[in-house]
């Protein structure tokens, strides 16, 4: 899959578990991509919580954020991020 428009962006989010990776630390799916969006190009998990919301979590050479950040609207998010998540998509 590649996100080209916002029915893909949605479709990406209805089928999350496809592309992301369960954590056996903690149970949640989470997919990991290059933040193009973050000073110093960090690391942001997309993650879908056991309460099934999406959150995001993003860390870096020498810091993380302290906590995971809840995704109101996940479709807008994957769509304004869909470059740095196309770029992981086009490797599996």
């Amino acid at each position: 899959m590649i996100i080209k428009t916002l029915k893909d962006a949605k479709q990406f989010i209805d089928d999350f578990r496809k592309y992301g990776s369960i954590d056996p630390n903690d149970g949640k799916y989470k997919f990991d991509f290059k933040d193009l969006n973050i000073y110093a190009r960090g690391t942001t998990e997309l993650i879908l919580g056991l309460d099934m919301e999406f959150y995001n979590y993003s860390y870096g050479q020498n810091w993380t954020d302290k906590s995971e950040s809840q995704i109101n609207d996940p479709v807008r998010y994957v769509w304004e991020n869909r470059k740095s998540i196309n770029g992981v998509l086009k490797q599996k």
